[in-house]
């Protein structure tokens, strides 16, 4: 069923917008990877590198390069090998919280995923820079080995201009990696070194999306609430205008 709505994107506020754009992008994220959804231009997430013994938790930088685009909501999923790596926690980087922008990890994960929804209740948009830092225990693995962090089901907006609704923005995502080195010679966020033996992550199927935590049931029952309560709006105009 597809939703289709008359009130300009200037009546609906930065939060209601926000959480419009979070549940247009989730809906394109499940039937496409970015590059049919997204127009001209593309943004780039670069998922970085970091080492670490067993037992360690690591911290992986994500960049933005927005190559002149205007992305206001980013979403994507990370994928990873569950055998040798088990997702911690997510933090904003610069570039988000000078959008004032928040960083949710609850949009649909499980064992091996992590669903990310960086969005705002405003029509900032998100600049060049750090966007986010991602930690993972390491619990598996051999000296040497190499676990593949790999972006899938990308997709971004803009945030409007006031009158005319966001538009989806491409993206490209950079893989990257955690290197399992000896206990105590991690290099936090640095470069591998060597010719260790890769160790892929499982294939991009959409996962259940995780009850509870702080955001209830999560961005995407909240972006749903909003465009019931906008298809009420403009039910009960209808009626009152006949």
């Amino acid at each position: 069923m597809v939703l289709k709505f008359r009130i300009p994107a200037s009546r609906l506020g930065p939060a209601l917008a926000g959480a419009v754009a979070v549940l247009a992008l989730t809906a394109a994220s499940a039937r496409a990877d970015s590059d049919a959804v997204g127009k001209a231009g593309s943004i780039t997430l670069d998922i970085g590198t970091a080492s670490g013994g067993l037992g360690d938790v690591v911290t992986v930088p994500v960049a933005l390069t927005t190559n002149g685009e205007t992305p206001a909501t980013i979403l994507f999923n990370v994928l990873y090998n569950p055998d040798v790596l088990t997702y911690a926690s997510v933090a904003p980087g610069a570039a988000a919280t000078a959008a004032q922008k928040q960083v949710d990890d609850d949009l649909g994960g499980g064992a091996g995923k992590v669903g990310l929804a960086i969005w705002g209740a405003n029509l900032e948009v998100i600049g060049d820079g750090l966007l986010m830092t991602l930690s993972f225990e390491i619990t598996g693995g051999q000296v040497g080995d190499q676990a593949t962090l790999t972006g899938s089901n990308a997709s971004a907006a803009s945030p409007g201009d006031g009158i005319n609704w966001p538009e989806f923005i491409a993206v490209t995502i950079e893989t990257g990696q955690i290197q399992v080195a000896e206990a105590g010679e991690g290099e936090g966020e640095g470069e591998g070194e060597g010719g260790p033996t890769p160790i892929g992550c499982p294939g991009g199927v959409l996962g259940g999306k995780r009850a509870g935590g702080p955001n209830g049931n999560g961005l995407v029952m909240a972006s749903l609430a909003a465009v019931l309560a906008l298809t009420d709006i403009r039910r009960r105009r209808a009626f009152r205008g006949r």
